[in-house]
Parts: structure tokens; sequence; C-alpha cells
């Protein structure tokens, strides 16, 4: 067990030292400088989460209030975390950026993201989730491969323009219902039914 070790010590103030976390019990911590055992409360100065085990420096004044103010030891291999009792805001005034060597998780029930310009770089994309609604002006998509696997696709669109080099379309079945004028312009044109193939007109059917 480490030993206390005043590093500033003020006549009627204020008593710096160390101590080790013994116990932990909702907010409240239970830390241990040799000869006593104290509860001590998480300064807000204390951005990272005391845990177990942990070396950490300690204020005490002369009403007996005892608050954790600092880390300064900690086992290698445990995990970090950073928490606040409140809201959280990080502010760069030019670049802020977040790095992380083997991968970034971010867990929270509502996300959102404002920017002027953003990109996106990713070798490879997942997403999964039961509603997905998308809003803009305007969107550019260029992929060498798509694949798609939906139980039921709806689109809605006031106009719609596409170029295709070349289109192979397998379909079960195809319904196509059109309110005005449907016109097809093609160079050569083949229509090829296994067994029936019907025209309708009310008034009149043109070929030729």
């Amino acid at each position: 067990m480490k030993t206390a070790s005043p590093l500033y010590e003020k006549k009627s103030d204020i008593r710096l030292s160390r101590a080790s976390v013994q116990r932990i019990t909702g907010t409240t911590y239970f830390v241990s400088d040799t000869f006593r055992l104290i509860r001590a409360e998480r300064a807000p100065s204390c951005l990272l989460q005391p845990e177990q085990n942990d070396l950490v420096l300690i204020s005490e004044d002369t009403f007996g209030n005892v608050n954790i103010l600092t880390i300064l030891e900690r086992e290698e291999k445990k995990a970090a975390m950073l928490s606040v009792a409140g809201d959280l805001s990080i502010t760069a005034p030019q670049k802020l950026s977040l790095q992380g060597g083997q991968g970034i998780n971010m867990l929270t029930k509502k996300i959102s993201l404002t920017a002027d310009q953003g990109k996106i770089k990713l070798n490879e994309l997942a997403f999964a989730g039961e509603l997905f609604t998308a809003c803009g002006r305007q969107l550019h998509s260029l992929y060498q491969h798509v694949e798609i696997h939906a139980k039921g696709i709806i689109e809605r669109a006031n106009r719609l323009y596409r170029r295709i080099k070349n289109e192979d379309s397998r379909l079960g079945r195809m319904q196509c219902r059109v309110q005005e004028d449907y016109n097809v312009q093609a160079k050569d044109g083949f229509f090829d039914a296994d067994n029936l193939m019907d025209l309708k007109g009310k008034k009149k059917i043109e070929l030729g």
C-alpha cells in the first residue's frame, strides 16, 4: 500500500497528499493514506475517472472535505475513461483531431453532425438500421460495384434522370403504370415473350 506523502500544507487551509483508491460506491470514493480510510469526492477538474487501486492526489481542508484532484499512477493495461457530471464540450479554434490506433467507438442515443463540407473515406462500410432518411439538394455517388438486398424499396422523386451504359435486369414480375405519355426510343428494339404478348389500346394501336 502506498504511504502518505504530503506535498504542500498550509496551516489552516488545504493539505495535499497521496492516497490509494480502495473502494468505489456510486460517486463516492474511499481512499487510504496508510493510516486512514477517507471518504472523498472527485473534483470537477479530475476528468479521468478514478478506478480501484489508482494512486491519486487528494486535497483535504480543515472541515474534513476531501477531493480527488488527479490520478498519479495506474496499471498500464487498465482502460481510461473521461467522465463529467453534466454536459461536456470540446472546442478548438482551428482543428480538432481524434485518432485511435485500433478503432473509435461511439455509443449514444442521438447523434448530430453539422458541417459546411464533409468527406468520408472508408475501405469497408457496413450499415445496419431500422430507418434511414436522407434529405439533400444534390447527391453525387460514384461506385464501382453496388449490391443491395432489400425486402422493399420505395422511391419518390419529382424528376429522375438515369444514364446507364449497360443494364441487365432479371425480374420475377414487373408492373409499370404511367399516368400520362410513355415514350421509348431505341436504335433496335426486340420484344420476346415465351407464351403470350398482349397489346391493348382503348382508341387505337399504331405499328410502323
